[in-house]
């Protein structure tokens, strides 16, 4: 029964408590808020800025029309809520249909608070943001999708660019130069010039798994642009130099990602080892797709699961890791371990963040060979260790080595067991924080598996008992410092695990089909301080229908952005859309 609003109630608790009672709401479904909003006029003054703060407009994936769309997109729409608005999402759907474009305008118009608008294949709207200039505080866009959709940009609306995810699916590879979308793109990109975050892909359907990098006119510059992406984007000698001459000519690229393979990114990574760029570099993140290097032995029966590249990659990866001096974000994807204690050695003091992952659990198992239907042998590196990539002394010696890491990313195979001795060791590292442990879902990786997949053993419960196993050893080991009369004050308490089932990472095949099975089961606690020991969990299915349909590879983060357990700030390509 609602209660009167008399102002006692409101008075009588501090706003610490009303804080609390609204940030557990939250995990409700939004028609909870909505019912709270309704409550009494006390509680309908304080929801609407959390109701309203995000407005998204999802055209479904069906044609014809949904009224509650038209309704939302009408110009009389919330007028009383308009000024709460501060970021717009606008995301894809077949239903989308031109004569929304003029309505999307109008919104956009009656927000006078807009921040933030993103935009998700969806078409540009024309003249979306030319109309905007006149603001003090004009809001930034994000866009995420085909190349094709964003050819409507115009020079006004150029500047308020931040972020551009473009994806480019159709192209033939013997055909670059004359497809009109590559054209426009070469001269669209040198006009964004607060551009600060830039990630191009190619997405082949058929066999062609890369495809010859752009060529920008000449004397461009991206002086803007912090955050790179290239993904599956092959380099010649010319272009790996004037690539590198672009991104040298700029002197705040910070964080670089490539994906592709082998022959792919050679000549560019030896190009940037020869440069300036690494100097500036804060984040790298690396991932080698080709499996043809890998040593196969069919007479033999055996399969070496071990990732391999090449003397002169390898090389190259490391003239590049030497040369960049204040790394502090490493993620690796089916490269060899070698790779990694050259990281350590070079940036063990810096570095706060470390993934390193084999994608699809490659050669990961309980131990021993691994004995597919096949028949043929998949043998695992030397230093695996029960389901483990890393044996417990090899993390011990990098906790040594990284004292100031805060989150780990690594594989575990659970297979219903804790395994204790990996978790302990995790705790070795002093200063950890977050936890990001990999492990495959049962009824797709069935060499994995101990327990019948119909028993469901991995869990929220199961979570937690890792996070307490974790956070516990490591509290035990700081007071061990502490009567050591060791100085412990760089021992942080663990604040959060997250348990990934299944493969979120992008994968070499079938990209866009490949069904996401599995779910984050997640533990986090909200305070460092010694007496919080309350520890939250939450289970979190994957989005996009189950499948990979989305342009970005990072679903993982999106999950947990939207699920408001990471900050909005660690989305470099905006607020999360679901």
């Amino acid at each position: 029964m609602p209660f009167d609003y008399r102002g006692g109630i409101f008075e009588a608790l501090p706003v610490e408590i009303w804080n609390l009672i609204i940030d557990f709401l939250r995990w409700d479904p939004w028609s909870s808020l909505y019912a709270l909003n309704l409550a009494c006029r006390g509680f309908h003054e304080i929801m609407p800025p959390v109701l309203f703060k995000t407005v998204h407009i999802h055209f479904p994936r069906h044609g014809g029309g949904d009224p509650k769309l038209d309704a939302l997109l009408n110009p009389d729409w919330g007028r009383r809520v308009h000024h709460h608005v501060r970021i717009l999402i606008v995301s894809h759907g077949h239903a989308f249909k031109g004569d929304y474009s003029e309505l999307i305008n109008t919104l956009v118009e009656g927000l006078p608070n807009l921040e933030i608008i993103r935009c998700r294949h969806t078409p540009f709207p024309p003249g979306l943001l030319s109309n905007l200039t006149s603001r003090h505080s004009p809001p930034v866009f994000y866009y995420e999708g085909d190349l094709k959709d964003l050819e409507t940009i115009n020079d006004r609306a150029a500047p308020f660019i931040k972020s551009a995810s473009l994806t480019l699916n159709t192209v033939s590879a013997r055909n670059v130069d004359a497809d009109p979308h590559c054209v426009a793109l070469r001269s669209l990109l040198p006009s964004l010039s607060n551009l600060s975050r830039l990630a191009l892909q190619y997405r082949a359907p058929g066999a062609e798994r890369s495809r010859p990098m752009l060529d920008l006119p000449p004397g461009s510059t991206l002086p803007s642009v912090e955050d790179l992406v290239l993904t599956n984007f092959s380099f010649s000698a010319d272009q790996a130099a004037s690539w590198t001459r672009l991104l040298e000519a700029g002197t705040r690229l910070r964080r670089l990602a490539l994906d592709g393979t082998i022959l792919d990114l050679c000549q560019f990574i030896h190009q940037l080892s020869s440069s300036g760029v690494p100097g500036g570099l804060r984040s790298f993140s690396l991932r080698v797709q080709d499996t043809s290097s890998r040593l196969t032995d069919s007479a033999a029966g055996v399969h070496d699961t071990s990732p391999r590249i090449p003397p002169q990659l390898s090389e190259a990866v490391t003239s590049l890791l030497h040369r960049t001096t204040n790394l502090t974000e490493f993620l690796a994807y089916d490269l060899p371990k070698h790779i990694l204690h050259i990281v350590v050695s070079s940036h063990g003091g810096n570095i706060r963040r470390l993934t390193f992952r084999r994608t699809n659990f490659t050669g990961l198992q309980l131990g021993g060979p691994i004995y597919p239907p096949t028949g043929v042998t998949l043998l695992r590196e030397s230093s695996a260790y029960k389901g483990s990539l890393f044996s417990p002394d090899e993390m011990q010696d990098f906790a040594r080595r990284l004292p100031l890491l805060e989150r780990l990313g690594i594989d575990i195979c659970f297979a219903g067991d804790l395994h204790l001795d990996i978790l302990h060791a995790i705790a070795s590292f002093p200063s950890l924080k977050f936890v990001e442990l990999n492990t495959p879902h049962p009824n797709v990786h069935p060499h994995c598996r101990r327990r019948p997949s119909s028993k469901q053993w991995l869990d929220c419960s199961f979570a937690e008992k890792a996070f307490r196993h974790i956070a516990d050893r490591k509290d035990d080991l700081c007071r061990r410092a502490a009567a050591d009369g060791m100085d412990n004050r760089s021992w942080s308490r663990l604040m959060g695990l997250d348990i990934k089932e299944g493969e979120w990472e992008p994968l070499v095949s079938n990209y866009r089909l490949l069904k996401v099975h599995g779910r984050i089961y997640a533990c986090w606690r909200n305070t460092a301080r010694a007496q919080g020991t309350k520890v939250h969990t939450l289970e979190l299915p994957c989005k996009y229908e189950g499948y990979r349909r989305c342009i970005e590879d990072n679903m993982y983060e999106q999950t947990m952005i939207a699920a408001g357990l990471w900050a909005t700030a660690h989305a470099d390509c905006g607020p999360a859309i679901w």
